[in-house]
């Protein structure tokens, strides 16, 4: 028989200060008893782990594997034996072998099925829990079908719309529809059915590779219940540091190079030609910010008292207080103070009167110090660009 997996792999333990619970104890028992129950070290359970199970020096319990015919109680102490949480009633993970394909039928869950809110490998035998029907990948335009589950669409080839089926006789349905490729120049559009609204419009678009939309349908129109944007997704036009000497794939170095229109047309619709208009037919400038600190629009808020004489970054940019538009280094207006006396003729090269009064003006000047500018402590990084 094999095991089911804790329902906490790899926890990790720390003490009331927040560090590791090093030498802890981790004592397992049958469910409401003191009886002690044995936790195994792999799914097999040949070999059970001891009890109580010892943390090593970083917190962890390392692998607990739990006979799934059996509920639990854990008891976690101190290495001292101070008891610091008690939890009852504890069931494993279901594993891959619980429970057999064959037995997973296509039926939907319901709340009848699991009214007592616990799903048991019964009610899954039974058939509670369906599978997801998954079509194959669309490349062009499709309309859905009350039996479509997941929908995966590729706009590689070009813009995809994906128009839903009728929201009338199909309340409390759900339907996943995914990006797989990585082409954002490419719309891919969702689509209501006839006049029939997702979250109040007609229409709405999947930008990102592997974006997910789940929707469902409450028998009228649609609504959004989960948008899954993939960890790694960074909208277009993001402006990063980077550590490299080049930018790595999909982004493009700040550099102000003049790009192509149509292979970056997707950063073209969202920086236009604020950073420049390139030959101002098939290209547009990237942002030149080489050397360059950023400053934030000023937007109003009288921090950039220049903000409208900034100038064009590169031929046919913005100008003024926009995203875009940049100024030359300056030093504020100043003025220094250098005391003197006129008392006495011993400052050679002047002239006096007899009564001490200068009759003759001179200019003084500052040793010249400091380098060819003015700036902060910095380190170079290579600005980027998402595209």
């Amino acid at each position: 028989m094999s095991m089911n997996l804790g329902p906490e792999p790899f926890k990790r333990y720390f003490d009331s200060s927040g560090d590791p619970l090093a030498g802890g104890l981790l004592y397992s028992y049958a469910a409401g008893t003191t009886t002690p129950q044995n936790t195994y070290t792999d799914i097999n359970g040949g070999t059970a782990n001891a009890n109580p199970i010892v943390l090593d020096a970083n917190g962890y319990a390392g692998s607990v594997w739990l006979d799934p015919t059996l509920s639990y109680k854990f008891v976690l102490k101190t290495a001292a034996g101070a008891t610091i949480q008690t939890e009852d009633n504890i069931v494993g993970l279901i594993n891959n072998d619980s429970v057999p394909t064959a037995a997973i039928q296509a039926s939907a869950v319901t709340t009848a099925k699991i009214a007592d809110g616990a799903v048991t490998r019964a009610k899954l035998a039974a058939g509670a829990v369906g599978t997801e029907s998954l079509t194959a990948t669309k490349t062009g335009n499709y309309t859905a079908t009350a039996s479509d589950d997941y929908i995966p669409v590729s706009a590689a080839s070009g813009a995809v719309t994906i128009t839903l089926y009728a929201a009338s006789g199909n309340s409390g349905r759900r339907l996943k529809i995914a990006r797989t490729d990585l082409t954002p120049a490419n719309v891919i559009t969702i689509d209501g059915n006839a006049s029939e609204t997702i979250n109040g419009t007609t229409t709405i678009t999947i930008t990102a590779q592997y974006e997910v939309v789940e929707l469902e349908c409450d028998g009228s129109n649609w609504t959004i219940v989960h948008r899954h944007l993939p960890y790694s997704y960074i909208p277009t036009g993001m402006v990063d540091a980077f550590a490299g000497t080049a930018a790595p794939t999909g982004w493009l170095a700040c550099n102000g190079a003049a790009i192509s229109r149509t292979t970056y047309a997707a950063l073209f619709a969202v920086i236009g030609e604020t950073h420049g208009e390139g030959d101002n037919s098939t290209t547009f400038n990237v942002p030149d910010y080489r050397g360059r600190f950023l400053r934030g629009v000023d937007g109003g808020a009288a921090n950039d008292p220049d903000r409208a004489s900034r100038t064009a970054m590169a031929t046919g940019g913005v100008t003024g207080d926009n995203v875009g538009s940049v100024q030359a280094d300056q030093m504020i207006n100043h003025t220094h103070t250098i005391p003197y006396t006129t008392s006495g003729i011993a400052n050679t090269g002047r002239s006096y009167s007899a009564d001490g009064a200068q009759v003759s003006t001179y200019t003084t000047s500052n040793p010249s110090v400091g380098g060819s500018e003015t700036r902060p402590k910095n380190a170079n990084v290579l600005y980027i660009i998402k595209t």
